[in-house]
């Protein structure tokens, strides 16, 4: 909820949403957490409280509306995909700092896959074609079976990061939000996540201003 354009106060739904706020709250406190762009700065955290049944938290707000490429013109979608692409480096570059990389988690990217595949196996093949099927269980193989796509250097990643997750003011990308999943993992998973909001072209553009060394591997 916003107050009085200042003020934005979280009041989770469920106690169990406390831990992940936590991980953002303390990620975006920590002394070398300096991004190129506005974030949330939580000015209060309340756990209990007798007028919001699992707390709330408070941060000063982030101006700006979701980001939305089709309302921009070639020359803002280049400067947002230029934006992106240095907050992305800076991100991406805080794994180097002991304090920050010690508090995030670190999932296995192989067995979270594997196990994506058993939920898949369940609920999404019984809704597919044969054809479908074979097809979707055949990039499973090719992803789980293919050993670079797993020799990375983990790095800090958003995680979420999404067209309503980053913010344009004035024409221009200015802020991020919602840094509930920040972790360390896979770099190529935060372009991943954009490109399902704003397709391949924008995700390839960001890609190149940020210097990804492997555009072909991005998009296998």
């Amino acid at each position: 909820f916003l107050v009085n354009g200042i003020l934005v106060f979280r009041f989770p739904k469920r106690r169990e949403v406390w831990p992940e706020l936590e991980r953002e709250i303390a990620f975006l406190a920590a002394p070398g957490a300096r991004l190129p762009l506005s974030v949330p700065r939580y000015a209060r955290v309340v756990r209990a409280s007798d007028a919001a049944a699992h707390g709330y938290a408070v941060y000063v707000y982030v101006p700006g509306r979701a980001l939305d490429l089709l309302s921009m013109s070639r020359d803002e979608r280049g400067a947002a995909a230029d934006r992106i692409a240095t907050f992305l480096q800076v991100l991406h570059g805080l794994h180097m700092i002991e304090s920050i990389e010690l508090q995030l988690p670190h999932d296995d990217e192989c067995a979270g896959a594997v196990e994506l595949r058993r939920l898949a196996e369940r609920v999404v093949l019984p809704q597919l074609s044969t054809a479908q099927a074979r097809c979707l269980m055949d990039r499973f193989d090719w992803y789980v079976d293919t050993q670079a796509n797993f020799s990375f250097e983990a790095v800090v990643i958003h995680a979420d990061l999404c067209a309503e997750h980053i913010f344009v003011d004035n024409r221009l990308v200015s802020g991020i939000i919602d840094f509930a999943d920040v972790s360390l993992g896979d770099p190529d998973y935060d372009f991943a996540s954009l490109c399902i909001d704003v397709g391949k072209d924008f995700v390839v553009e960001v890609a190149r201003r940020y210097g990804h060394s492997d555009l072909d591997r991005l998009l296998a």
